[in-house]
């Protein structure tokens, strides 16, 4: 039953490390290549957050068991769980945007920081743009999804000091 709780927990020390990149470290240094590290982060923890849900879910074998397959474990969330937290809805589009972006710089062909953006291209120019203000929006969204995970499991966290 821990390995629920675990994931949150880890989940959320992941989002202040984030938070503290994306508010004290990024305006010091202003280059916008630290946003990438931080989208994975932020990726990482909602995926943290996900799996916690599910191994809830699969303690009370309320939903069956699942792989680490990211589109099995998002179909699993749909099926069985985003009724029961409502608050969630928006918490697989969430994760699918972040892993499009993620994939998106794993397969650029072209990529620079102008801006306060960092600029992706494929081999056919389409681009993806993530700014400053996107990612503060993806760490926001992150935060009240896990926030709200906390307060509906009722975890305990570890004092970070």
């Amino acid at each position: 039953m821990e390995k629920f709780a675990d994931c949150i927990s880890l989940a959320s020390k992941k989002l202040k490390f984030c938070e503290e990149l994306l508010l004290k470290t990024y305006p010091m240094i202003q280059d916008p290549k630290i946003l990438l590290p931080i989208v994975s982060d932020v990726y990482n923890s909602l995926r943290l957050a996900l799996m916690g849900v599910l191994y809830y879910e699969l303690f009370f074998k309320r939903v069956k068991p699942f792989s680490d397959d990211l589109d099995e474990q998002i179909a699993v969330f749909e099926d069985y769980c985003m009724e029961k937290y409502p608050d969630l809805a928006g918490f697989p589009k969430e994760i699918k945007e972040l892993k499009k972006i993620l994939d998106a710089h794993k397969d650029s062909s072209v990529e620079f920081a102008k801006n306060e953006e960092i600029r992706m291209f494929d081999d056919n120019y389409h681009s993806i743009i993530v700014s400053y203000k996107d990612v503060s929006n993806y760490l926001s969204n992150a935060k009240v999804f896990i926030n709200s995970l906390i307060h509906t499991f009722d975890v305990k966290l570890a004092d970070a000091s």
